[in-house]
């Protein structure tokens, strides 16, 4: 990964929040990053797939909301294996808010994996 694009999303991921989040604004910080995202390159895309990883292992809560909004946004059916294994670690933690964030995981893994699904049906189709 370049270390120039992952140090460039972390300042921005921290600009934004100093800027946003005063104003009342969080969700807006989600919103710009995956929006961002969306508008990069596929190359680009899979350079930030380690920075990803890193939020989704993160203790930090907000860390993992980013991400895993980003990945569901951009259906990034890459990010499966990470997402099961924030999956597991949620299972076993004691967090009040483990739970529901359990419930979220879950439910972009079910889509991902929908759409992971129907890519490879329509590769297949087209192989035919």
């Amino acid at each position: 990964m370049s270390d120039d694009l992952a140090a460039e999303w972390r300042q921005g991921r921290l600009d934004l929040i100093q800027n946003l989040v005063p104003a009342k604004n969080a969700q807006e910080v989600t919103i710009t990053l995956s929006r961002t995202f969306a508008s990069l390159t596929t190359d680009q895309r899979v350079e930030l797939e380690p920075l990803l990883r890193e939020w989704l292992r993160s203790d930090d809560e907000s860390d993992r909301f980013d991400a895993i909004a980003i990945v569901r946004d951009n259906d990034v059916t890459s990010m499966i294996p990470d997402l099961r294994e924030l999956q597991d670690r949620l299972e076993d933690s004691t967090e009040v808010g483990a739970p529901y964030e359990w419930a979220k995981v879950n439910r972009v893994l079910g889509h991902l994996v929908s759409v992971a699904t129907a890519a490879s049906d329509l590769a297949s189709e087209s192989e035919s």
